[in-house]
């Protein structure tokens, strides 16, 4: 649906090249809702702005619906772009014109007929729940009702393909989880493919069946949301994840290592739903040790649970090395939690 092939963003600044892109090369099958997330500068609104050419990029392919569209020629793009809606952070409304006049501005620029425009209008705009605000003006609606309004200014030539640009970072939570969920239906019920950028991995979290994670103009880690939140590798996903996943030892883990006796060893365990939870501590009991659960925190995303228990291990010298290799096989899923409140491989 969408394709990026090694493209490649470079701007002049003050007579240097600043790489804004480098490299980028993904795919977004149809109907996904892909987010992509990066801080200030990573380069990811820069990306969004290729897939309708607002910004033309300095090499590669931007293929969607399989058309290169930098190889088009203006008419031909212009066509190609009808298949493209855009949602904007700051709403992008015209101020002078009626909520009506703001969704039925892209179907007047391709001559639709006025019937035509009515009808079309009417029906979006029951859809996002502004059917009574058509006589309105923006600055007559609140922040979520501009953004419905942006919404459906989307979605009036039917495009296949909704690029969302920071669409929800100046609203409020509420609104923002009213207009994710809009965004959500709009991708179930018309199998539209939205691309969204954000900084905020709790919108990806919400919404998003993949994603990808941007710094300096380069794609550092990408998959599955629950994959990624789950395992995240790169230093700048960790650090988003950690923002809705705190990874700090628990309280009551720390009050415990004070008091832990000379044969006792406490363990983090990441767990997902592939991992045999129950086995890991039948296994650990038979080998002559006693087994207490200290701490545990799970989360949920798409239906897939992960997380981690703290696991109290109290037994002699040999059965607690039997444990150590048994749990060797989790690999970087176990780690010891040391007396200082540090964590050992």
């Amino acid at each position: 649906m969408i394709e990026f092939k090694n493209v490649s963003k470079t701007f002049s600044s003050n007579g240097q090249d600043v790489h804004a892109l480098q490299n980028i090369q993904f795919t977004i099958e149809k109907g996904d809702i892909f987010g992509v997330i990066g801080f200030s500068g990573a380069g990811k609104s820069t990306l969004i702005r290729t897939v309708n050419l607002i910004e033309r990029p300095t090499a590669g392919e931007i293929i969607v619906n399989n058309e290169n569209l930098v190889s088009l020629q203006p008419r031909e793009l212009q066509r190609a772009k009808r298949n493209i809606g855009m949602i904007f952070q700051h709403f992008n409304l015209l101020q002078s014109k009626t909520v009506f006049e703001n969704v039925a501005t892209p179907l007047r620029l391709v001559k639709t007929k006025k019937s035509e425009v009515k009808e079309r209008v009417n029906e979006l705009l029951k859809y996002v729940g502004l059917e009574e605000f058509a006589s309105r003006y923006p600055d007559q609606l609140s922040g979520g009702q501009k953004q419905r309004v942006g919404i459906a200014r989307a979605l009036a030539t039917n495009p296949a393909v909704l690029l969302c640009d920071e669409a929800t970072s100046a609203l409020d939570p509420e609104t923002t989880s009213s207009i994710l969920q809009l965004l959500k239906r709009i991708n179930q019920e018309y199998n539209i493919t939205i691309l969204m950028i954000t900084h905020e991995l709790g919108v990806v979290r919400e919404i998003c069946n993949k994603v990808a994670v941007m710094e300096n103009g380069r794609i550092v880690e990408q998959g599955k949301v629950e994959d990624v939140l789950a395992r995240p590798e790169h230093e700048t996903t960790k650090k988003f994840v950690r923002s809705i996943i705190p990874d700090d030892l628990p309280e009551k883990v720390k009050q415990y290592l004070g008091q832990k006796g000379s044969d006792e060893r406490i363990y983090k365990i990441d767990v997902t739903d592939e991992t045999e939870q129950l086995s890991v501590f039948n296994d650990l009991v038979h080998q002559g040790l006693h087994v207490s659960l200290l701490y545990a925190s799970m989360h949920e995303v798409r239906e897939t649970s992960f997380g981690a228990l703290y696991l109290s291990l109290k037994g002699n010298a040999a059965a607690q090395e039997t444990a150590r290799s048994y749990l060797e096989k989790y690999d970087a899923q176990v780690k010891e939690v040391t007396k200082d409140a540090g964590l050992v491989a």
